[in-house]
């Protein structure tokens, strides 16, 4: 009876082995196209026996002993890597096609076209510096306020791209805290799982497995498995989840300088969390590199146009005879040397020189003044006060004053009027005197109020002379002139960072691209692992069935002979 026993527990065994292998398969089948499903195979195993009178063991059938999950733990990584490089790059070039958008520079109102019209437009200045030539001072004026809108605009707009970033760093922060939480909980699951017998928690680590993907999108992540089943996750060298705890990520918003700038910390220590990678990563750097960075740009653009135009037109004399005038940059001390402009908070820090001051009377009789900008023996650590001391001194029927809001001011006696020359020192671009821009920057540049409300002020001589067009036609060779160690001219400066700006854009379209296919191709590799192949599950189906049927047919057999055997006995 012992072998009959025996006999039957084999075809037992066989028909509930390949019971639970046609199980497994039409799982597989069934999950053919789930996202992230991991294929599984059933590891049967050959049972030893009960010995046969010939001595021999033939074996005592087949068993289900394991569910096998098909990963490659280190592609997984990989892949995991490549989908963070891919939303950081794509991040990046998002935001530079933005700013590309913003600028527009093929259109008719680009800032390269309205700077070449602001330079253009003092041609015909000079060609016609006289009052007959009024409606060209207006279309330089004009032309000037164009480019200063324009400016303003750009800004503008690159800052409110800037909170844009900064409140799209809010929300996959808390995506991604959303995330860590879902891993911390499906640790916990898997482990309660796992503790029932194998494979009870697959289903649960496909899951955990396709939220640690979308948590990789966000940012850099490593992982490490414990021997209950749970995940650690890192970020640098820091936990974010740890078994079934996640510490949390939050939002910070801090002012730096003049922007407000968001950051992602962990919420239970509000430490920083040091992102390398990731839809994340890609943002912030687009909001710190291409957005800022190009608000820098403008800005400096900005910067060096006010002061080179005012360099030359603060020298020059207009239409309009000046009889006071106050300047447009106050100083934050009066006793501070102009040429610290950090002391002073000038735009322009004064160098050692002079500049002449040209007093009229009401006949047109003038007087020559030259003005030091530097007192002998003290280089040039002359303050305002000092400036003002100086120029009370030297010149007659002209008074300098300050400001009650620390600005200089000269006022003309009753009767004359003054015009400035030969600034060597460029105090007076420096304070903003005869100037054709204020402001410090492409947040606050604008023409000089004086001079937008009457264009007889635009300073296009130098002689003071009738017909002189001179000082207009500096202004004009000012859009061709090689400037600093750059050697380019304020128009091929916007036109090196729009090129800049193209060149980077291209290269992040790049990366974005080599990035996606280095991420499609690990996802092959990765299903070519762990994905369905339905033909190949169709041979295993074919496969169990028959074994199925076999065994079943077997049992019979050994039912026949018992049914003899037991016959005989009768």
């Amino acid at each position: 009876m012992g072998l009959i026993t025996g006999a039957l527990q084999i075809g037992k065994n066989a028909i509930l082995s390949y019971q639970s292998a046609l199980q497994v398969v039409g799982n597989n089948i069934a999950n053919a196209g789930v996202d992230g499903y991991t294929r599984q195979s059933p590891i049967l195993t050959s049972m030893p026996g009960v010995t046969l009178p010939e001595g021999l063991m033939p074996g005592g059938g087949v068993a289900l002993t394991s569910l096998q999950r098909h990963l490659d733990e280190a592609l997984l990584t990989r892949l995991r890597a490549s989908v963070g490089d891919e939303q950081k790059n794509l991040a990046e070039q998002q935001a530079l096609s933005q700013v590309e958008s913003l600028y527009n520079e093929l259109s008719d109102e680009d800032l390269s076209s309205l700077l070449s019209n602001f330079f253009n437009s003092f041609d015909g200045v000079q060609n016609s510096p006289g009052p007959e030539g009024m409606s060209t001072r207006e279309i330089a004026i004009h032309a000037g306020q164009s480019v200063a809108t324009r400016l303003h605009e750009m800004r503008s707009g690159l800052l409110n791209l800037h909170e844009q970033l900064n409140q799209q760093i809010i929300d996959v922060t808390r995506q991604a805290n959303d995330l860590a939480k879902q891993v911390a909980g499906l640790n916990l699951e898997i482990v309660r799982a796992e503790s029932t017998g194998q494979g009870a928690a697959a289903s649960l680590r496909d899951q955990r497995d396709g939220v640690l993907k979308q948590l990789a999108q966000f940012m850099d992540i490593q992982t490490s498995e414990t021997p209950e089943g749970a995940v650690n996750v890192y970020v640098g060298s820091e936990p974010l989840v740890q078994y079934t705890r996640s510490r949390g990520l939050t939002a910070e918003q801090e002012l730096v300088g003049d922007r407000t700038v968001v950051s992602v910390r962990f919420a239970d220590s509000n430490g920083p969390v040091k992102i390398g990678s990731g839809q994340i990563a890609g943002l912030v750097s687009s909001r710190d590199e291409s957005v800022y960075g190009q608000v820098q740009e403008i800005d400096k653009l900005a910067a060096t146009l006010i002061e080179q135009v005012n360099r030359i037109h603060s020298q020059g004399q207009g239409l309009t005879t000046l009889t006071a005038i106050t300047g447009a940059y106050d100083v934050l001390d009066t006793t501070a040397a102009l040429s610290s402009a950090g002391s002073t908070g000038l735009p322009l820090a004064v160098s050692n020189g002079s500049f002449k001051l040209t007093v009229k009377d009401s006949n047109g009789v003038a007087q020559e003044y030259v003005i030091a900008a530097s007192e002998a023996g003290l280089g040039t650590d002359m303050s305002l006060q000092d400036l003002v001391g100086q120029i009370n001194s030297t010149a007659a029927n002209v008074t300098a004053s300050i400001t009650s809001d620390n600005r200089l001011r000269l006022q003309a006696a009753g009767g004359y009027s003054f015009t400035f020359g030969e600034d060597t020192s460029g105090a007076m671009a420096a304070l903003g005197m005869n100037a054709f821009f204020t402001g410090t920057d492409a947040k606050n540049i604008a023409v000089e109020s004086g001079l937008a409300g009457d264009s007889g002020r635009l300073a296009a001589a130098k002689t003071g002379r009738a017909g002189d067009g001179s000082n207009a036609a500096a202004l004009a060779s000012l859009g061709d002139k090689k400037m600093g160690q750059s050697g380019a001219s304020i128009p091929q400066l916007w036109a090196a960072a729009v090129s800049s700006l193209g060149a980077a854009s291209s290269a992040a379209r790049h990366n974005s691209e080599a990035t996606h296919s280095v991420s499609q191709s690990l996802q092959a590799q990765r299903e070519s692992i762990s994905g369905v192949n339905t033909d190949e599950e169709a041979v295993n189906l074919l496969r169990y069935q028959r074994s199925f049927q076999a065994a079943a047919r077997y049992i019979s057999i050994v039912d026949q002979l018992v049914d003899e055997m037991l016959g005989m006995v009768r």
